[in-house]
């Protein structure tokens, strides 16, 4: 207990009387000292998406932060990439920011730390990010906007420029082979989808990937209807729509559609060294943007309640929706019976009330950079951007019946189970299957 609570009753009630007599409110900043709001303040409109007159989208929006940001999502990832062009993904988020056919690395790089922006790219399945925070001025948007043209549109491929996402892609296959979780991820995938689409394994750069297929998968998907541009901050609004074109009007659109990657149910065992088994089971999810996709949120939340982990993996065209865990190899056949057992949900009224209080809360602290991409990716989608009131709304109105309803079309899709590790008694295919 603390000092205040072992004070008799009236001496207790003076001293919060005199405590609140002399603290400013707690949502009041104190006069003279630096404020510690982290540069928050309250949020403008609600996002706004126009379109270049190649088809690149360009969406403006204002998250309450001082601070800027300017995010471009490109829709291609591994699962555009072909036999040819495998690794592709995964080298060119390497070579994010590094020498283009205008600037040299060096030269990049020390006009963006300049202008005093921090930059950085990432990439998956479906897409690569490049993002950049920045002041709202226009001298540091024209930079940055400068830069993420250069790196995304001109990008230069010359031998040497593949020695970097070599190396960086060795060094994470090393760390593939030492991370249980992710290489599950990557058998859960390559087993759901038959090793095409989004079952293409994206940690292969350092094996696969070669300078021509890297070539060719930027010439054929980064087109700029694939494009979307996020300006997020005071005032980027208006600035951004004015200066987009000038830097993003003369891409042109990507010479390859997007095939789509169909779920189809399977197996992968991976046996090594390792005393433990790790086990993932999954099913065919709901597609991002889905009208079940609050409901298939809240299950997901239900489950990781109950002590299992799960997983919502959601897509452009679907998804994965399942459970994982690990256990010593010996207890393996009882794991994937407990990993069923919990897919299984019939939620109480509390726990149903409590799954959609988190889910709403992650919503409601996810990070500017997160937002900014969710946004990118649901005009890449839609053409729209769903707000974040209207996404926790649909969260608030999910039912226990829209949960079992869903969860009752997710188990209906034959099983996905990937296996690492000691794997002798993980129960076969036809074996998981009869559990359902």
């Amino acid at each position: 207990k603390n000092m205040l609570s072992r004070l008799p009753r009236r001496p207790l009630q003076l001293a919060m009387r005199r405590a609140a007599s002399t603290q400013c409110a707690l949502d009041e900043e104190f006069p003279g000292v630096i404020s510690t709001t982290g540069g928050r303040r309250s949020a403008g409109a609600a996002p706004a998406v126009t379109s270049l007159s190649n088809g690149m989208k360009v969406v403006t929006c204002d998250n309450g932060y001082t601070g800027a940001s300017l995010t471009l999502v490109v829709g291609s990832g591994s699962r555009d990439e072909s036999d040819a062009t495998q690794g592709a993904t995964n080298a060119l988020e390497h070579m994010a920011f590094k020498n283009s056919t205008e600037r040299s690395e060096i030269r990049l790089a020390r006009d963006l730390e300049t202008a005093g922006c921090l930059f950085n790219a990432c990439a998956d399945r479906e897409t690569i990010t490049y993002s950049v925070d920045l002041l709202p001025e226009q001298e540091y948007v024209e930079v940055a906007l400068a830069a993420l043209a250069d790196t995304v549109l001109r990008p230069r491929f010359n031998p040497w420029d593949m020695e970097h996402p070599k190396t960086m892609a060795k060094y994470e296959m090393e760390d593939l082979s030492n991370d249980s979780e992710l290489l599950l991820s990557e058998e859960l995938h390559a087993a759901a989808y038959h090793d095409a689409g989004l079952g293409r394994r994206y940690y292969d750069a350092y094996t696969h990937a070669n300078l021509d297929g890297v070539a060719a998968h930027h010439g054929a998907t980064f087109g700029a209807d694939r494009m979307v541009l996020v300006a997020s901050g005071p005032g980027m609004g208006a600035m951004v729509s004015n200066l987009a074109g000038n830097y993003f009007g003369d891409a042109s659109n990507a010479s390859a559609a997007r095939q789509e990657s169909a779920y189809k149910g399977g197996e992968s065992r991976t046996r090594s060294l390792s005393r433990q088994a790790h086990v993932a089971l999954a099913f065919n999810g709901v597609a991002a943007g889905h009208g079940d996709s609050a409901a298939a949120a809240v299950a997901c939340s239900l489950i990781n309640a109950s002590g299992t982990d799960a997983m919502n993996a959601s897509y452009s065209d679907g998804g994965l929706f399942g459970v994982y865990g690990s256990s010593d190899g010996s207890a393996a056949r009882d794991l994937v019976s407990g990993l069923a057992a919990a897919l299984k949900v019939q939620p109480s009224a509390d726990a149903l009330s409590a799954a959609k209080a988190r889910v709403r809360l992650a919503m409601a602290t996810a990070g500017h950079k997160a937002t900014s991409a969710s946004a990118a990716r649901d005009a890449l989608r839609t053409g729209k951007v769903t707000t974040g009131s209207a996404a926790a709304a649909a969260v608030a109105g999910v039912t226990g019946a829209d949960v079992e309803r869903v969860m009752k079309q997710i188990l209906s899709s034959k099983p996905t189970i990937a296996s690492v590790g000691s794997i002798s008694q993980v129960p076969r295919y036809e074996e998981v299957q009869s559990m359902f």
